[in-house]
């Protein structure tokens, strides 16, 4: 069983993920959004990784 707690904080590093790649596309000028997009596309990674970690663990 996935943990509920982690899996709602990765959808919500994707979804800030996706806004932050949606302003690089439209501000391409900013660099900081494409570098906030990335950083937040990492963390999604870490916590679905440590998410797998954790469930695999349980059983």
């Amino acid at each position: 069983m996935l943990n509920k707690k982690l899996s709602v904080i990765t959808v919500l590093f994707l979804l800030l993920a996706l806004i932050f790649y949606v302003l690089a596309f439209f501000y391409p000028e900013g660099l900081y959004w494409r570098y906030a997009g990335i950083v937040f596309s990492l963390l999604a990674s870490i916590t679905i990784g440590y998410n797998l970690y954790l469930s695999l663990k349980k059983r």
